[in-house]
């Protein structure tokens, strides 16, 4: 919880650099949309109870047997896997409507295809499991290619929900990072100052592959979505779902919600309603783009 306001310092730099590098120009509802998410963020990590403790593994192993633990996962999990099939989904369904336009109005597309009929094939058809395997192994979502419909560019699916779901992907990936990273911190700490060695246990290699498997992914997202939409979209609306999922996490898993009064909880949601304020004013960029 205490790391996540840290990532306020990169949409302050993305409002300065990113109209310099990529001739992006930021209007006012931009910088208001920053200042609130800001501000948003710093209401709830100042009212988020934190403990500052170090865990050795079999308090960590308790912590993420915990129900709500598990819930938090399981919610982290699905909605990851949600988000990938809408991305792969909307994107095929963008492929099918350029192939159907290209085809019906390409006639060169026609003749190509008949010359290679003509042609001898050398290799014998595959069969219906050659070619069910040959389709799992590139993605097994392939086998459900031919019920995509076809999908416009213009769609709202692909203006709006393109755009927002790899920011969100690469968050939900940067939380488990931030999560798994957080229990790696401990281990480490334990291990080299209470010469304790945590690294023992097949769980304490579990926690570390998860933990790097998590922030390759999350770096691969994030340039995914850099790479097709505009940086002060992309930073900010990852801030903002990477800071309320960690700090929602560090309650959960840590126990860090434990301290909370009434009086907190309120502010908390009040923070969290001034962040989405803020990506409020940021999706007009959507419009203008």
């Amino acid at each position: 919880s205490l790391v996540a306001p840290l990532g306020a310092v990169s949409l302050v730099t993305n409002v300065i650099i990113a109209p310099l590098l990529n001739d992006e120009k930021i209007s006012l509802f931009d910088v208001g949309g920053i200042v609130l998410i800001i501000a948003g963020c710093v209401v709830v990590v100042v009212f988020s109870g934190i403990v500052q403790q170090d865990y050795r593994l079999c308090v960590l192993i308790q912590l993420l047997k915990a129900k709500p633990t598990v819930l938090y996962l399981c919610l982290i999990f699905v909605l990851i896997l949600a988000i990938y099939i809408f991305l792969w989904t909307v994107e095929r369904g963008v492929t099918h409507y350029l192939q159907e336009h290209h085809q019906l109005g390409d006639s060169d597309t026609l003749t190509i295809v008949h010359t290679h009929e003509s042609l001898p094939n050398p290799n014998p058809p595959a069969t219906w499991f050659q070619k069910t395997t040959r389709t799992l192994l590139q993605n097994p979502l392939l086998i459900f290619d031919r019920y995509v419909c076809p999908i416009s560019p213009s769609s709202r699916h692909v203006q709006y929900g393109l755009p927002l779901a790899y920011a969100s992907l690469g968050s939900l990936m940067a939380t488990l990072t931030t999560l798994f990273a957080k229990s790696l911190v401990n281990l480490l700490s334990v291990s080299i100052f209470d010469h304790d060695n945590q690294f023992t246990s097949f769980i304490t290699w579990g926690i570390l592959l998860v933990t790097a498997f998590t922030a390759a992914s999350q770096v691969y997202w994030i340039n995914q979505g850099l790479q097709r939409y505009d940086a002060l979209l992309q930073v900010p609306v990852f801030y903002v779902v990477w800071t309320v999922f960690d700090i929602i996490g560090g309650g959960v898993y840590f126990n860090e919600f434990k301290l909370f009064t009434t009086v907190k909880y309120i502010l908390f949601a009040v923070g969290v309603a001034i962040i989405f304020s803020g990506v409020g004013l940021l999706s007009n960029r959507l419009k203008r783009s």
